[in-house]
């Protein structure tokens, strides 16, 4: 179980970059008015794809620990059901990817940019998340 958290903790880094990578690609092409190419579409699918792995490692390490009571276990659960939370909606966001016009890359944009929120939101709910996010 401690590999699984320390996978679980060390991925978030690279979560962070494609994420970055995500939505930078999607602002892109929605400021340019174009369309998403196949490369661009590989990178987005990705990024989620990794998200959902980062999920079903998460749960398998909470429901590997589910013996901790108290308020560890209320944060561990709220910060489990706020990702799943995210990785709804950022597979939600994938069926954008084919939209044409402006509107695809905005919407793609929108949920890439609302998925690195979250997961922000997630990684602080939990009692040493503030610490990794240099926020005290």
């Amino acid at each position: 179980m401690d590999f699984l958290l320390t996978l679980h903790s060390h991925l978030r880094h690279l979560i962070f970059l494609m994420g970055g990578i995500a939505t930078i690609l999607a602002l892109i092409t929605f400021l340019r008015k174009g369309v998403f190419t196949s490369w661009m579409r590989i990178a987005i699918k990705s990024y989620v794809y990794l998200l959902t792995l980062q999920v079903v490692i998460g749960l398998i390490h909470l429901f590997g620990r589910w013996s901790t009571s108290g308020v560890e276990l209320r944060h561990r659960l709220e910060h489990a059901f706020l990702m799943l939370v995210m990785v709804g909606v950022a597979h939600y966001g994938l069926k954008y990817l084919r939209t044409p016009g402006p509107l695809g890359p905005r919407n793609v944009f929108l949920v890439m940019l609302t998925t690195l929120i979250l997961i922000v939101l997630g990684i602080a709910i939990l009692p040493t998340g503030r610490v990794l996010l240099g926020m005290s």
